[in-house]
């Protein structure tokens, strides 16, 4: 599939779809935007950054809002991140808003007028793939999607405040996998 916006790099840069921009994700296995912690320095220490303030519309077959892929082998807390306080809108299938793996982290603040919403079936707003990643809300997610779930954790997940609201057959807010860290102390 293609993407909107990459960066891969092996630095603190970032790409940023700001508070006017738009991004229409459609088609299948299609990216919004794509951040990886990469092998190339580019000067400035940390890990790249992938920051949503603006629109993103998901409206395909396995297709992602922003992902987040991977971390510093050297330094484990130099990771790829994924930000999130404006809309990722979800009306595909089996699509998610942001995804988390290899190590990076993934993060959603959107509150007021702006969320998650996930409207397609079989969909997620929040993926924390594997044991290595993390992720962290305190926006709103909100699930209206058949057997879709607010978020699917299989690392680390934290709920610091904001709400998910799952109101669909089928659907869930939180899943977490055996053996995951999930905790929800706000919200």
């Amino acid at each position: 599939g293609n993407s909107g916006m990459i960066l891969r790099v092996m630095s603190g840069d970032d790409i940023t779809n700001t508070s006017t921009g738009v991004i229409n994700v459609s088609g299948t296995s299609t990216l919004g935007m794509r951040v990886g912690y990469g092998t190339v320095p580019s000067g400035i220490e940390g890990g790249p950054s992938a920051i949503n303030a603006g629109t993103i519309n998901v409206n395909g077959t396995s297709d992602l809002g922003i992902i987040a892929n991977g971390n510093s082998v050297v330094t484990p807390a130099l990771r790829a991140t994924g930000l999130n306080s404006g809309n990722i809108t979800i009306t595909g299938t089996g699509s998610g808003a942001l995804y988390s793996l290899n190590g990076a982290t993934i993060t959603s603040t959107a509150t007021g007028t702006n969320r998650v919403l996930i409207t397609g079936s079989g969909s997620i707003g929040m993926v924390v793939s594997d044991v290595l990643s993390a992720g962290t809300n305190s926006g709103r997610i909100n699930v209206t999607g058949n057997n879709s779930a607010g978020i699917y954790n299989v690392g680390t997940f934290n709920m610091t405040d904001g709400s998910i609201t799952a109101a669909a057959p089928g659907s869930v807010g939180v899943y977490a996998k055996p053996a995951s860290n999930t905790s929800i102390s706000g919200g």
